[in-house]
């Protein structure tokens, strides 16, 4: 099952961002400039900057949360670790932060934890806006210091609550919040959806669910941090998610700025589309495996940027997804010039693997 429920009436989704090679139907949105809140430093008294970004005291904040069920907790090895997790509000109850939301639309929520001795032996669920975001989380099993969960809400103006709820005779924790609108047309509401058995058809509503970051991958490049991103994101590279390292390789770095026609660098920052991975030869498909959840249903975004073509309507190739689906990939017929950048989205159902396949492989119509 997916990890995030609206009701037992309502299917849960995953969100996987999925980055493919160098090259929605979302128009511009020139007009958005990124929000000055809510960036909110839980269980501290003054405030601390993250990249461009200045997270705010939660006592000294507009957000108000449940104060006679928590405490403050440093963290012991303060020292080494980022200054964004050295202290976290802990409950010992259900309890629960409340934003102010001005503006209907769609947002981004970032969840911040640390994985320290004072709060390993943490067990609890969070939910928002009648979705369970986590079930049962801890960070005992998490390899990293800290960990970040990210989820894509549609938000409504009024009272936004996130409640944390302690299991059993355990606590909640958290270091961080992140909650900012996202730019317009962020998600679309109807992508192509992809069954087991490689039917494809439209899928309506899906705005109207929770979605949770699971993969966000910049192929051909390196590791992507918020100070690289236009909206505090991180992108790791792909690497390791190949099934077979020696059939791909690195193409050269892109020096120059895509044109943002029909889509913004909010979609991807410029590192992101000026990197990418080519065939070492024409006759194999270079397949990135991606672990997923179970029999679930899972958003899948690709993006493409041409620029090796060096005329127009001269490049196509195949996107394959799993093994029974594919589609004739030609940028021209996309956006109708070069180096100008677009994505697709696919609701995928996935099988009991626990595994995504995603490949691209030659068109033998094309070109180049």
């Amino acid at each position: 099952m997916g990890k995030f429920q609206w009701d037992k009436h309502h299917e849960s989704l995953s969100l996987f961002l999925y980055l493919v090679i160098f090259f929605s139907y979302q128009l511009p949105s020139s007009a958005y400039t990124f929000p000055d809140k809510y960036f909110i430093n839980c269980g501290s008294n003054i405030s601390v900057n993250v990249s461009s970004q200045t997270f705010v005291s939660d006592s000294n904040s507009d957000v108000s949360f449940t104060e006679q069920n928590s405490f403050v907790t440093y963290n012991r090895q303060a020292s080494e670790t980022p200054p964004l997790y050295q202290t976290a509000r802990v409950f010992r109850k259900q309890s629960s932060y409340e934003f102010k939301i001005n503006t209907n639309g769609t947002y981004l929520v970032r969840l911040h934890f640390s994985n320290s001795t004072d709060v390993s032996d943490a067990i609890f669920n969070v939910s928002a806006s009648g979705f369970l975001l986590l079930h049962d989380f801890t960070v005992q099993k998490i390899g990293s210091s800290t960990i970040t969960k990210e989820f894509i809400l549609s938000i409504p103006i009024g009272k936004f609550l996130i409640y944390f709820v302690p299991q059993g005779s355990s606590f909640a924790f958290i270091n961080a919040i992140e909650v900012f609108t996202a730019p317009p047309d962020f998600i679309s509401d109807e992508p192509t959806q992809i069954s087991r058995t490689g039917n494809s058809n439209d899928y309506k509503g899906l705005l109207s669910q929770a979605l949770q970051t699971i993969h966000r991958i910049n192929v051909g490049g390196p590791t992507l941090t918020p100070d690289n991103d236009t909206l505090l994101r991180t992108w790791l590279p792909d690497d390791s998610y190949l099934t077979n390292s020696g059939i791909a390789k690195n193409s050269g770095v892109f020096s120059g700025r895509p044109n943002y026609d029909l889509v913004t660098d909010f979609s991807a920052p410029d590192l992101v589309y000026r990197t990418s991975k080519e065939m070492a030869s024409n006759d194999s498909n270079i397949t990135w495996s991606y672990d997923v959840t179970r029999d679930a249903r899972h958003l899948i975004r690709v993006h493409f940027y041409d620029v090796i073509s060096v005329s127009q309507n001269v490049l196509s190739f195949f996107l394959y997804i799993n093994s029974n689906f594919s589609q004739n990939i030609n940028p021209y017929r996309e956006v109708g010039k070069l180096e100008t950048p677009f994505f697709m989205d696919f609701v995928v159902d996935s099988d009991d693997s626990g595994f995504i396949n995603i490949s691209i492989g030659p068109d033998s119509n094309s070109i180049v």
